[in-house]
């Protein structure tokens, strides 16, 4: 592979990783300020955020099952995928919602779509180069998803405080679930150019 396409399929799956983690860890984070600004209890937001951690859990596993079998040399089709579903989910479910049923429904789906991107992303970076520098990649991607949690989160919280809604937060995340889709896509079309 020509080493400007291996520069590009590094710097748009970096860009992927930042967008997957600007938009996984929200739920978890923000959920709770959600549901109280809605004028639901606190502990409404906790059983949320409790039914996100086991959604994602249970999709974990499921990856982790199904994937060697069955997702093998396919884990990019997954994450864009994924990356989609999560911004329909997000656009549909989250943004502008307000009954206790679309919530519920949001972090369940959430939680499903994310357990995949969380569970393939060491085999998504061996799936990018063909397994070489897997180590260095994960390690590499890593740092930029740290830095869509931090952006993320600063994002959202800053909407909330100036806004007293997250309703802007879910566009803006939407958004980015929407770039992590197109730049996934741009790895895609290169690896199938090489």
């Amino acid at each position: 592979m020509k080493r400007s396409r291996v520069y590009a399929i590094v710097v748009m799956f970096a860009i992927s990783s930042f967008c997957r983690d600007f938009f996984i860890n929200i739920p978890p984070f923000i959920l709770i300020k959600h549901v109280k600004a809605l004028g639901y209890r606190v502990d409404f937001g906790s059983r949320l955020v409790a039914y996100f951690g086991i959604a994602e859990g249970c999709s974990r596993i499921g990856t982790a099952l199904l994937g060697d079998r069955l997702l093998k040399n396919r884990l990019l089709y997954v994450y864009f995928t994924n990356c989609l579903l999560a911004f329909a989910v997000t656009i549909v479910l989250g943004y502008n919602t307000s009954s206790s049923e679309m919530l519920t429904a949001y972090v369940l789906l959430i939680g499903l779509i994310s357990g995949p991107l969380k569970a393939g992303y060491f085999a998504v970076c061996g799936e990018l180069l063909d397994g070489e520098y897997m180590k260095e990649l994960y390690a590499g991607f890593n740092v930029f998803s740290g830095f869509g949690i931090m952006a993320g989160l600063f994002v959202n919280g800053l909407v909330f405080d100036l806004t007293q809604s997250f309703n802007v937060a879910f566009l803006i995340t939407a958004v980015v679930q929407l770039l992590g889709a197109a730049s996934t896509l741009v790895v895609i079309i290169i690896k199938k150019l090489s």
